[in-house]
């Protein structure tokens, strides 16, 4: 099955917009990004996710004090960072937090991640940039990964059906591709998810 998850939700209509994706983004300690939300306004939103969704703090930081004060404040079930973050201390402290490693092709899976989150972001830990891998880079990545991979950069309503059969992630994930002049659509969020799910095997 793949896991499908909504990235950068900054509303509680959309939060209820993407109800049947298996996980929610909220982007927070990430200055540069439009999408970019106080702790505790994270922290509601989380709240305000589905009982069966994976919620998951994202952030552009890689400095463990960071890292340990949006765990310990949003209250996420994972916490997504770059792949160059200081994930060790957070997953000393909070054993059972899924960790996901925001990388691009070539980055190496930090040993505390669960998932690789796989995206064609410039390197500055920035996601979101609507940017699309080469889709037989994107395979040989995922299928050399010795961790699950979810494929990001440039997904949309439109496509998603399609890089899922040609990269075959383990999970897809979409952020900007879901916007309508900067802002989520609820149509986009939920035609995205529907597109997703009829490209499963």
């Amino acid at each position: 099955m793949t896991l499908v998850k909504v990235c950068g939700l900054r509303e509680e209509a959309h939060v209820r917009a993407a109800r049947d994706a298996d996980a929610v983004g909220f982007v927070v300690e990430s200055p540069r990004s439009p999408r970019d939300l106080p702790l505790a306004e994270a922290a509601r939103l989380v709240r305000a996710a589905g009982p069966l969704q994976t919620t998951v703090a994202v952030t552009a930081s890689r400095d463990a004090d960071a890292l340990l004060r949006i765990v310990d404040q949003v209250r996420p079930h994972a916490l997504q960072a770059p792949a160059d973050a200081a994930f060790a201390p957070v997953r000393k402290l909070h054993p059972t937090l899924r960790i996901l490693a925001a990388a691009c092709p070539g980055d190496p899976a930090p040993p505390e991640a669960d998932l690789l989150v796989l995206d064609a972001a410039t390197g500055d830990g920035y996601g979101g940039t609507g940017r699309r891998l080469d889709p037989a880079l994107a395979r040989s990545v995922i299928s050399s990964s010795p961790i699950p991979v979810l494929l990001a950069g440039g997904l949309a309503p439109e496509n998603v059906a399609q890089a899922i059969r040609d990269a075959r992630p383990h999970g897809v994930d979409a952020s900007s591709g879901l916007e309508t002049e900067g802002r989520k659509d609820p149509r986009k969020i939920a035609e995205f998810v529907r597109q997703a799910r009829s490209a499963l095997p």
